[in-house]
């Protein structure tokens, strides 16, 4: 009776041991290929900039990402493919901005804030120095 409970405990182990592995393998699986970028559109004063329009295009494959900032002035572009990117940020009133250089990798994480000046809709500044871009 005794080696009987013992081969029981042995095959439960052994079905626990074989769920754990099948689990981590799926979520290994799920990890991301691709990139995120996010961050804040502000004001000079650094008050917060809602209905900003922001659009990542790769550079190399002229696919665009393109989202919009919240109340908060917060945007959120997800799932992007690693590569070279420029991103463009508008609304009326402000000076459209022009970030390029940027290369995102995979598994990235990056925030990259902007910051709006006052000004007629067809000022665009471009920054083509290396921004500099935080990954977690």
């Amino acid at each position: 009776m005794g080696s009987l409970r013992r081969v029981k405990h042995q095959s439960a182990v052994m079905f626990c041991f074989a769920l754990t592995v099948g689990l981590v393998r799926c979520a290994l699986a799920q990890q991301s290929t691709n990139a995120q970028v996010t961050g804040m559109v502000m004001d000079t004063s650094g008050a917060s900039v809602p209905g900003a329009v922001i659009k990542a295009t790769n550079t190399a494959t002229n696919v665009e990402y393109p989202t919009v900032s919240n109340e908060a002035g917060v945007y959120v572009l997800p799932q992007m493919v690693p590569g070279p990117y420029r991103i463009t940020v508008s609304k009326d009133g402000f000076q459209t901005l022009v970030r390029s250089e940027i290369t995102l990798r995979i598994g990235d994480r990056a925030t990259i804030n902007f910051e709006m000046q006052p000004g007629e809709i067809q000022t665009t500044i471009e920054v083509t120095a290396a921004a500099q871009i935080l990954h977690r």
